[in-house]
């Protein structure tokens, strides 16, 4: 790997990387597994002294190539474990010995069914995300109410007049739960033993006094007729203990702000013997790749239901600013992304005018007006940005890399080693991102920047400017958008309904 690292280093056929997190921590078996997504080109490269590799093997094309044969097993590993995910759903089984039955005096005067929801999360758009579904989607069958906690991430963003949506909390007694027990890392100064940017500080303490929080939230808590959790997941089980069915959404891994072997596998044995096995309950993903991600650990079916960002509406895409071109990334420590692209369009003449979404105080109607989004992947590998530009039908450009998987937000290595199964290889064949070796071009595809309708990826500045150049491929883009995000609002409208009535039921044992 040292040679073909040297090799690679020396060829004038090395490709640019655009890497949006500087910190990273490279070690040595990081750059091994880099060196395998070129291992083709590298070896021909080496062995030859750098002449003209075959147009299948050039790395400047691609960071992998479809023509090699790595490509192509990674490629039908990939199709082979969406195919395992598409089939999950909720509840993941039957359980015997149970009934469910709704409980029909619920209904109101006006034929709905009242719901009082209680959230707990930290993040605004993925609590927001279910909640303002099933209020668009279901509310000639449901009239909710929602109390709102712990959120911070985002609110003002989204709920800018402070009206019935998602809303920042400070001060409650389950914020201040989290808030004395959250951790956080700051590049350098991450501890070798946290190899996360969050964390709780002892988890198990944590759980008591969030318990003890949810008994001083008093009526509040308990007129509700649903919990809804998100991350940190652990505060699920308090919330279930106390009796209430539970729904959670979760866009990281369950085990997220979890450290330690410990107290993940009593986080896992909760979710597998007890959230999973409440009828009452339902739990799903923002992603596939979450989803697959959480079964290497616990042996449990988990569905992922992509976000319809409704609480976006009624933002379109309108291509009102013409000649300018969004950017989700703000400055970072190595290189502004916003300068390095407006540099390129000026040295070739171009007029685009890139903006920094984080400079831009305005709404999502704001977003949708522009020429399109460039999605830079960061720490935090799959954002609710994402999806949001893809629901209001933003033609979104996202660079074509596996080296995005190298991330200590979501997917930091050595992370997640505590497990309580061993995944089968006959249900899926490719190891854990994470492990000594990883498997990046499997992973890879199975992101939303790869699998969502729409989403243009580029390899090269060259690539994007091109297809930047063509409203007619912007608005093809921005088409196939709309099309998917109907077909995710009917797929979405399903799974809630199904949700609320499995919290509103009875359980009857018919033993």
């Amino acid at each position: 790997h040292v040679l073909l690292i040297h090799a690679f280093l020396q060829s004038s056929e090395r490709p640019l990387e655009f890497l949006d997190s500087t910190q990273w921590p490279l070690r040595l078996h990081d750059l091994a597994a880099i060196t395998d997504v070129f291992m083709h080109s590298l070896v021909y490269a080496y062995q030859t002294g750098m002449v003209e590799t075959p147009l299948n093997l050039r790395v400047t094309d691609q960071p992998w190539t479809p023509a090699s044969p790595s490509w192509l097993h990674s490629e039908v590993s990939a199709q082979d474990a969406l195919a395992l995910v598409a089939t999950w759903s909720w509840p993941p089984n039957v359980y015997p010995g149970a009934t469910r039955q709704l409980a029909l005096p619920l209904v109101g005067q006006d034929g709905r069914l009242p719901v009082h929801i209680w959230a707990f999360g930290t993040h605004c758009a993925v609590m927001a995300e279910p909640i303002s579904a099933m209020k668009g989607l279901l509310s000639e069958e449901f009239d909710l109410k929602v109390t709102w906690r712990g959120a911070a991430d985002y609110c003002r963003f989204l709920n800018p007049t402070g009206g019935e949506g998602v809303k920042e909390d400070a001060s409650s007694a389950v914020r201040e739960v989290y808030d004395k027990f959250k951790r956080k890392n700051h590049g350098d100064t991450m501890p070798q033993e946290k190899p996360h940017r969050d964390w709780l500080d002892d988890p198990e303490a944590f759980l008591r006094e969030f318990r003890e929080a949810l008994v001083r939230e008093g009526a509040s808590f308990e007129s509700a007729d649903l919990a809804f959790c998100s991350e940190p997941a652990l505060a699920c089980s308090a919330m279930h203990e106390s009796g209430k069915p539970v729904l959670g959404y979760f866009g990281v891994h369950i085990a997220f702000m979890v450290v330690g072997e410990q107290d993940q596998l009593l986080l896992y044995q909760r979710f597998r013997d007890k959230l999973a096995l409440d009828p009452r309950n339902t739990f799903a993903t923002v992603a596939p790749f979450i989803s697959l991600q959480m079964f290497y650990h616990i042996p449990v079916e988990v569905p992922a239901v992509r976000p319809v960002s409704l609480y976006t509406s009624p933002a379109t895409y309108t291509q009102m600013r013409l000649p300018e071109v969004l950017i989700n990334r703000r400055v970072v420590n190595f290189y502004d992304t916003t300068i390095v692209m407006q540099q390129f369009a000026s040295v070739n003449n171009l007029g685009f005018r890139f903006k920094d979404a984080a400079e831009i105080a305005g709404t999502f109607s704001d977003w949708g007006s522009f020429r399109a989004g460039i999605y830079f992947p960061y720490d935090w590998l799959q954002t609710m940005t994402l999806y949001d530009w893809a629901n209001i039908a933003l033609p979104t450009f996202v660079p074509d890399s596996p080296l995005y998987l190298f991330n200590y937000g979501t997917n930091a290595p050595s992370e997640w080693n505590a497990t309580l199964w061993e995944l089968p290889q006959s249900m899926v064949s490719s190891p854990y991102p994470g492990s000594t070796h990883i498997p990046t071009a499997f992973w890879w595809m199975l992101t939303d920047f790869r699998l969502l309708p729409g989403v243009i990826t580029f390899t090269s500045v060259g690539d994007l400017f091109t297809t930047l150049l063509s409203r007619e491929a912007l608005w093809e883009s921005s088409a196939l958008m709309r099309h998917s995000h109907v077909q995710r609002i009917a797929s979405a409208s399903h799974f809630w309904r199904g949700a609320l009535l499995r919290a509103l039921s009875t359980v009857r044992d018919t033993k």
